[in-house]
């Protein structure tokens, strides 16, 4: 039996590290797509019209697939994504209301709401798994009510 012995995986360029076994055995991918987005403003915002949320400020952003003027991540390869994030809805006599979009389509089973008349304001947090194909994006679409930016996240990251 043959054993290969490696500490980095390097692009065909050489130039970018794609993969890394430490000492331990732990295996790093540091060019994996994914991003953290979030939004400093301290105001409300309507959901209302088919608005698309846009977080203008990232944590991290590794391949710079998320676009901070448009609130898309752009998938750059075919594969399974993990999305996720939070929305802090006013909960007043309208119910608040998203989905999470591919390429600008609603399917019914990826649409969030609030309770109607619920007493207070709070996050509607999501997970979802997509399976995606390159230039396809990702986006959270609004339908009625409204969030609080500085309390919003969307997230991301390819899971191969």
């Amino acid at each position: 039996m043959s054993k290969l012995y490696v500490d980095e995986v390097h692009s065909k360029t050489g130039s970018t590290k794609a993969l890394e076994i430490d000492s331990s055995g732990r295996i790093f991918t540091p060019a994996r797509p994914a991003f953290y987005a979030y939004d400093t403003t301290t105001s409300w915002q309507s959901l209302g019209s088919s608005h698309e949320v846009v977080m203008p400020s990232t944590d991290y952003n590794v391949g710079s697939h998320y676009s901070t003027s448009t609130g898309r991540f752009t998938a750059p390869v075919d594969g399974l994504y993990n999305f996720s994030g939070k929305l802090y809805v006013n909960n007043t006599s309208t119910p608040s209301s998203f989905y999470i979009s591919t390429n600008g389509a609603g399917i019914l089973r990826h649409f969030y709401i609030s309770t109607e008349n619920a007493a207070g304001d709070f996050s509607i947090a999501f997970s979802e798994v997509r399976e995606l194909t390159s230039g396809q994006y990702v986006s959270i679409i609004g339908v009625l009510g409204e969030y609080y930016k500085a309390y919003s996240t969307f997230s991301g990251y390819l899971i191969g």
